[in-house]
């Protein structure tokens, strides 16, 4: 990889006092710049610029030299242009401070005609003899033409754009070149686009410019194949002698164009034409209706007493029909319609005090909301009832014997002090320990009632296992004594009565629904038992039989 240095000023005054030793030194004028380029491995080389080298040149000639790539060179090409630029613009910033430190200095001591600028000119010109010619041969001959040194520097950027847009211009040409090697596919070009392209004037010119060109050609075809045919044509037709007389008649007479004639009498012939369809229409059809009157009759009433008419026959309309509809009997079975009981007062007060709303609203919500009876609702059985009586005792019971284990005193309370952890079973302690460290820090004696709430709360938090702990009671263990031992088969006299699983679901399953049944029965007492309407229930007769 090549490594450009750039060059220090030093290097750019030095090269621009010394001469090129070559023989073309004086051709390509003084030297303005010494490039020094790191090419690899610590290997360097120089480019030197004159004044009348071509920077393209320059790098096509390096690259070529030490086997640079293309990239390497094009890299040269825009270093080159860069130095050449900042020389040029340190020469204008020097020109441009001797102009401003010595103002005085600028014009001449002799008086002269010639304008101030043009003065200041030849000064500057003058002291700049000694330095280095930089520019090219359009910037000095815009010089020479151009007295203005803003004239000058415009001209000097107008160079260095069209400079960059060659540059630009050449750039592309090469990369297109370079993928167009790639490409094996070269599509025709019509000519007729082509031209159209290459035209400057307008697309609506040149698009009604080859329409023209196009009826002309076909107008000169169509003529050129009209004459060929008529030159192929033997045929000539043989007038007959009658029509020849009528035609020279016509001619004497003065008549005008045979034409026209025939046109107004093809007009007269299509009229009579028309008019003979018409009268055989009208003989065929004889109805004919008066489709021209747009309009409807003039009535002696007005739109609105109209509306309003037909307004109050469709309102007697459905009168009528709400009449046939709400009869009191009915239409099928001649009976009289049921007829509920409405307005009835409330069956509670409704703030017949008249107190405030808020606080009726607030003691409706005290009072306890009975859930009303459905018959989709479940039945509520009185062995429910029962069942959750006994869990209850039970659930009390075992409660008083844990409430005994814990030694309560005298007055019915139990203390932390006073437990003995001996006589309570150690299961049982091990489930109630919240409870106790609790009444170690409560610090107060606790009655029976208490102990059972706080055992209450204390299932609510246990697992199905330590609840049954203290809910249920202990079974008793059954001590069987020891008999003898004999050889004579012993049959228990409970597996004689022991019936069969089955049976036994079967008997419980039929007492279920035994149980069931009754519960039903009685709730459709109750929802009956206030009840006085009993309908008539006719016997239905199908009118027709389908047998299947």
């Amino acid at each position: 990889m090549a490594n450009i240095n750039q060059p220090s000023n030093s290097n750019r005054k030095n090269s621009a006092l010394s001469n090129q030793s070559s023989p073309n030194a004086k051709d390509k004028g003084k030297e303005i710049l010494v490039m020094t380029v790191n090419i690899r491995d610590g290997q360097k080389d120089q480019i030197i610029v004159h004044e009348a080298d071509n920077p393209e040149d320059l790098a096509y000639q390096f690259a070529r030299k030490h086997s640079l790539p293309k990239r390497i060179e094009n890299a040269l090409i825009h270093q080159i242009l860069h130095e050449i630029e900042v020389l040029i613009q340190e020469e204008d910033d020097k020109t441009q401070e001797i102009i401003s430190q010595n103002p005085s200095k600028a014009a001449s001591p002799k008086k002269s005609h010639n304008p101030i600028f043009q003065r200041i000119q030849d000064k500057v010109s003058s002291k700049s003899n000694n330095s280095p010619a930089i520019s090219s041969s359009f910037i000095s001959a815009a010089r020479q033409k151009s007295a203005n040194y803003g004239e000058y520097l415009y001209t000097k950027e107008l160079q260095h754009k069209e400079q960059k847009e060659l540059l630009n211009q050449k750039w592309i040409e090469m990369k297109q070149e370079a993928e167009g090697k790639e490409l094996t596919f070269k599509p025709t070009i019509n000519t007729s686009l082509a031209s159209t392209k290459r035209s400057t004037g307008k697309c609506e010119e040149s698009l009604l410019s080859r329409e023209a060109d196009r009826q002309q050609k076909l107008a000169q075809e169509v003529e050129r194949k009209f004459i060929e045919e008529k030159a192929k044509c033997p045929f000539s037709p043989k007038l007959n002698k009658m029509s020849n007389k009528i035609l020279q008649q016509i001619g004497r007479n003065g008549v005008g164009n045979i034409w026209n004639d025939l046109y107004e009498e093809a007009k007269v012939r299509e009229a009579k034409r028309e008019e003979m369809s018409v009268q055989g229409f009208r003989k065929t059809f004889t109805f004919q209706p008066e489709i021209s009157d747009v309009f409807p009759h003039e009535s002696g009433t007005g739109v609105v007493e109209r509306l309003l008419s037909a307004k109050q026959e469709r309102d007697n309309k459905i009168e009528h029909q709400r009449s046939i509809n709400n009869l009191p009997i009915d239409q099928n079975t001649g009976q009289e319609l049921f007829k509920p009981a409405i307005g009835r007062p409330p069956a509670s007060d409704r703030n017949r005090k008249e107190v405030p709303v808020g606080e009726y609203l607030y003691k409706l919500k005290k009072k306890p909301v009975k859930p009303l009876d459905f018959p989709h609702q479940p039945v509520d059985m009185e062995g429910k009832k029962r069942t959750s009586r006994v869990v209850e005792k039970m659930k009390i019971e075992r409660y008083f014997e844990i409430f005994q284990m814990l030694s309560p005193d005298m007055q019915g309370c139990i203390s932390f002090e006073n437990i003995n952890r001996n006589k309570v079973d150690p299961k049982i302690l091990k489930v109630i320990k919240p409870l106790l460290e609790e009444l170690e820090g409560y610090g107060q004696p606790l009655n029976f009632q208490e102990v059972c709430d706080a055992l209450d709360n204390l299932s609510k938090t246990l697992t199905p296992l330590d609840k049954s702990v203290i809910t249920l009671k202990k079974r008793e263990e059954k001590i069987i004594e020891s008999e003898p031992l004999s050889l004579k088969k012993s049959i228990s006299h409970d597996s004689l009565n022991r019936t069969n699983i089955y049976e036994r679901g079967m008997q419980n399953k039929e007492l279920r629904a035994a149980k069931l049944e009754k519960e039903r029965l009685q709730f459709a007492e109750r929802q009956v038992q206030g009840c006085t309407f009993s309908p008539k229930i006719k016997e239905y007769k199908p009118e027709h039989s389908y047998y299947y």
